[in-house]
C-alpha cells in the first residue's frame, strides 16, 4: 500500500474537475481525509490526502486548481506550502502563491525572536534560515547522518530540535535565535526508544514517544515525570500535540485529549488528529483535522464542530445499495447513508470501516484493523449500529473479509485465535468457526484465510497457497484446483453473473463449478496493474484495476462481461481519478474513489448492455404479489427461466424469516403460492425467493 501511495501522490498533479462527461462528482459525503492544515485568523489552508489544496474563507472550502502540497505552514502572517520539493508564499490568505527559490521538502517552519525576526525552515537533515520574510532562504546548520529530524520547537529565544541518536534513542538539541550553533537541552531523556515529538514553553519540555508516553521536565532534562493519567495506554499510540493559552491537548489513536490538572480527558472522539491553533496575535483557536475532516475546537477546546462545508474528499472504502435509493458508503471516517441517490447524506456510525457485506437490511461492516478493530451490524438498512462479535476470540487482530449470502454471513481473518472463516446465521448476533476442512498450521489452528465469497450456498475462502470451497453454506471445505504458492496477500474474491472470481495482483481466475476448478480469464494487465473490486452490475461481472506504474489520464481500468467476452471500458471512466468500487442501482451506476468521495453515472453510458456470464446458476425470474396492498391473503406469482430449487419466505422489516411459504423444485414458467396474511398486522412487510441460491426480495403493505 506504501508504494502505491507514493506512485499516486507523484503522478497526481492536477485537480480534479467536479464531473467528467457522463459522470458526477457527489455533493457529499463531506469531509475526508486530511494531511495537513493551517489556520490564520477565519481563513486555513487544507491539504487532502490526495495532495489537493483547498482554501476556506471561514465559510466554505474551495479548491485551489492546479495546486498540489505535501504540507503548509502559517508563520508570521503568511502561508508556506511545500509543493513536492518547492516552497510556496503567500500573503494574502491563500489566493495567490509565489515561489521561495528554497527547492526543499520542509517538514516545519518556526518563526524565532532574537536581534532580528527569523524564520526558520528544516527538511529531515539540514536547517534553513531568512531573514526577510521567506523571501530567501539559507542553509545554516546540518545534523549527522544518523540524526534524523523528529520535530522542532521553539520558545522566545531558542530553536529546539528532536533527531535520532547516533546509536539508537533521541537527542534534544538547542540553538540561540542568534547563532548557528548547537547546544545540549537535556541531561537525559526518560526513555532509551525514540522519542517523536517535543514541546517546549516557559522553561518546560515537554515530550512523547509513540508507545511510551508523555514526560515533562521542568528542570532542563534532569528529571522527568510521566504524564500519562486518563489517557488509554494498551493499543494507543500518541500521534500529534498542541497547545495554547488555555492548555496542552495531545492527538492519539483513540481521540484528542486534554490536559485538566494532571489528567487527561477525551475532548475529540476523532482518531490520529492533527492539531494546529489559529497562527494571529489575538487569539489562539484550536483546530483539528482527521480522516473525517476539519474541526474546530474554539479557545478551550472542549466544545467541537465539523467545519467541511465544500470539502469532499473522502476515500471510499466500500460502497453498496440498500432498498430504494438508499446507498451506504464505508470510509475512514466511519460509514454514512444517504436515501436519495446520494444527494444528501447522513453519517450514523464514526468508526473506520474497510468492508460492507448485506442481506436485505441486515449489514455486517468489518472496521479498519488499526485502532477499533471488530464488526459492528446494522438491522435497519444501516440507520443505527452495533457491536457484533460476540463468540469471537478477542483481540480480532486480522480480520480480512467479510461476505452474505443466503441469510448466512461469513467473515475470514488472517492470524491470531480468530484465524479461519466464521459464519453467522442470525442477522450477526453471534458467530461459529466454520473451518471444518481447512487447512491448520500445526493440526489444530486454521491457516490464515484472506478473502472468502459467497453465493446461495456454495462459498469460497482464499488461502494464502490456494482456495477452498463449500457446499453447505461452510460447514464443510473442501480443496479446490487452484493450489499455488503466491496468491497475494489480500486477493480480491468475489460472486458475480454467474461465476466466483479472485483476483490476485494482476491475474483474475474463474469457477463455473461452484469453486472447484478454476482457469485464467483473458484480461491482460501487463503487470503493472493490480485488480482492487470484483463485482456484479445487474448480471455482469466487472473488474476494476488499479494502475500502480504509468499514467495517462485513466489511473483505474474498468473490465465487463459482455456478449461473451470481456470489454474495456477504461476510456469511460472519470480521468485522473482513483476507483476503489463501484456498484449498480438500476439505471445508476456509484463508485467509490480515492479522495474524490463517491461519483455517480448512468448505467447505460457507462457500460452499455450487459449479459450473464456462462456461469450455471444465474436464473432470471419475476416476483410479484398480487393484490398489493394486501388484505387476509394474497397470491405470490413468481417465473421461472429454468427448473430451479425453490424457496419461498416471508420476512420481517428487518429481513428476519417469519416463515417459509414454499420449498420444493418448479418446472420452467409461471406458478403461484398463496400467502396468509390474516395474523399480520398492518404495515410494510418482505417475502423473498431463492432459486438455486440465485434471490430477490419484494415488499407488499398490509391493510
Amino acid at each position: 500500500m506504501f508504494t502505491r501511495i507514493v506512485f499516486r501522490l507523484l503522478i497526481l498533479l492536477g485537480a480534479c474537475a467536479p464531473a467528467w462527461g457522463q459522470w458526477t462528482q457527489l455533493p457529499g459525503p463531506s469531509g475526508g481525509e486530511i494531511r495537513s492544515l493551517a489556520v490564520r485568523g477565519i481563513s486555513a489552508i487544507a491539504v487532502s490526502d490526495q495532495g489537493n489544496v483547498f482554501r476556506s474563507d471561514g465559510a466554505n472550502w474551495s479548491q485551489l486548481p492546479e495546486m498540489n502540497a505535501l504540507q503548509v505552514f502559517c508563520v508570521g502572517g503568511a502561508y508556506y506550502a511545500d509543493d513536492f520539493g518547492s516552497l510556496l508564499r503567500s500573503t494574502n490568505h491563500g489566493q495567490t502563491w509565489q515561489e521561495t527559490g528554497l527547492e526543499r521538502s520542509i517538514m516545519s517552519i518556526l518563526r524565532l525572536q532574537g536581534k532580528h525576526t527569523v524564520l526558520v525552515g528544516s527538511d529531515r537533515i539540514g536547517l534553513f534560515r531568512s531573514t526577510d520574510g521567506g523571501l530567501r532562504w539559507d542553509s545554516v546548520a546540518a545534523f549527522g547522518v544518523a540524526n534524523y529530524l523528529m520535530d522542532l520547537d521553539a520558545d522566545e529565544e531558542y530553536l529546539y530540535a528532536l533527531t535520532t541518536g547516533e546509536g539508537g534513542g533521541s537527542i534534544l538539541r538547542r540553538m540561540h535565535a542568534d547563532s548557528t550553533q548547537w547546544s545540549n537541552a537535556a541531561a537525559t531523556l526518560p526513555s532509551p526508544n525514540i522519542a517523536t515529538r517535543v514541546e517546549v514553553a516557559a522553561g518546560i519540555i515537554t515530550i512523547y514517544y509513540y508507545n511510551d508516553g508523555i514526560f515533562r521536565s521542568a528542570d532542563g532534562g534532569t528529571t522527568w515525570q510521566p504524564l500519562n493519567a486518563g489517557l488509554p495506554t494498551q493499543g494507543t499510540t500518541l500521534n500529534d500535540f498542541a497547545s495554547n493559552y488555555k492548555g496542552l491537548f495531545a492527538s492519539t489513536s483513540r481521540g484528542v485529549y486534554k490536559l485538566k490538572g494532571e489528567t487527561w480527558q477525551l475532548v475529540l472522539p476523532q482518531r490520529d488528529a492533527l492539531l494546529v491553533t489559529t497562527n494571529s496575535d489575538d487569539m489562539a483557536e484550536l483546530w483539528a483535522a482527521s480522516s473525517g475532516g476539519v474541526f474546530t475546537g474554539g479557545i478551550d477546546g472542549e466544545q467541537w464542530e465539523e467545519v467541511n462545508a465544500g470539502l469532499n474528499v473522502h476515500s471510499i472504502k466500500d460502497i453498496l445499495t440498500v432498498g430504494d435509493g438508499g446507498v451506504v458508503s464505508a470510509t475512514p471516517a466511519g460509514i454514512f447513508r444517504s436515501s436519495n441517490q446520494g444527494l444528501t447524506w447522513d453519517h450514523p456510525f464514526a468508526t473506520s470501516v474497510l468492508q460492507l457485506a448485506a442481506e436485505g437490511n441486515t449489514l455486517l461492516a468489518m472496521h479498519d484493523n488499526y485502532g477499533n478493530p471488530g464488526l459492528s451490524r446494522s438491522t435497519d438498512g444501516g440507520v443505527s449500529w452495533t457491536r457484533a462479535t460476540t463468540n469471537l476470540p478477542e483481540p480480532l487482530i486480522d480480520l480480512t473479509s467479510i461476505a452474505a449470502a443466503n441469510g448466512v454471513f461469513y467473515l475470514s481473518a488472517g492470524y491470531g485465535e480468530s484465524a479461519g472463516v466464521w459464519r453467522s446465521t442470525d442477522s450477526c448476533a453471534t458467530w461459529q468457526r466454520a473451518s471444518a476442512g481447512l487447512p491448520t498450521s500445526d493440526g489444530q489452528t486454521p491457516i490464515a484465510i484472506n478473502a472468502v465469497a459467497a453465493h446461495g450456498t456454495t462459498v469460497i475462502a482464499v488461502t494464502p497457497r490456494g482456495a477452498y470451497w463449500s457446499g453447505d453454506a461452510g460447514i464443510a471445505w473442501q480443496a479446490s484446483d487452484l493450489q499455488i504458492d503466491g496468491l497475494f496477500y489480500r486477493p480480491v474474491a468475489a460472486a458475480a453473473g454467474g461465476r466466483f472470481y479472485i483476483g490476485n495482483m494482476d491475474t483474475l481466475y474463474s469457477s463455473a463449478d461452484n469453486g472447484k476448478t478454476w482457469s485464467v480469464e483473458p484480461i491482460i494487465l501487463d503487470g503493472e496493474s493490480t485488480i482492487v473490486e470484483i463485482t456484479a452490475v445487474g448480471q455482469s461481472p466487472v473488474v476494476l484495476a488499479e494502475s500502480l506504474i504509468g499514467f495517462t489520464g485513466h489511473p483505474t481500468q474498468g473490465w465487463i462481461w459482455r456478449d461473451g467476452a470481456w470489454a474495456n471500458f477504461t476510456e469511460r471512466l472519470p480521468e485522473r481519478v482513483w476507483l476503489t468500487n463501484i456498484v449498480g442501482a438500476g439505471e445508476r451506476l456509484f463508485v467509490g474513489t480515492w479522495g474524490t468521495g463517491v461519483w455517480r453515472a448512468s448505467t447505460a453510458e457507462v457500460l452499455g448492455g450487459t449479459s450473464a456470464a456462462p456461469g450455471h446458476f444465474t436464473n432470471a425470474f419475476k416476483l410479484l404479489a398480487y393484490p398489493n396492498p394486501v388484505g387476509d391473503d394474497a397470491r405470490i406469482h413468481f417465473t421461472l427461466e429454468r427448473p430451479s430449487h425453490v424457496v419461498i419466505q416471508l420476512l420481517t422489516p428487518l429481513g428476519e424469516v417469519i416463515t417459509t411459504l414454499f420449498e420444493g423444485d418448479v418446472d420452467a414458467g409461471d406458478h403461484a403460492v398463496m400467502l396468509d396474511a390474516s395474523k399480520l398486522p398492518a404495515g410494510v412487510w418482505f417475502y423473498r425467493l431463492t432459486a438455486d441460491g440465485e434471490s430477490t426480495t419484494e415488499k407488499f403493505v398490509k391493510q
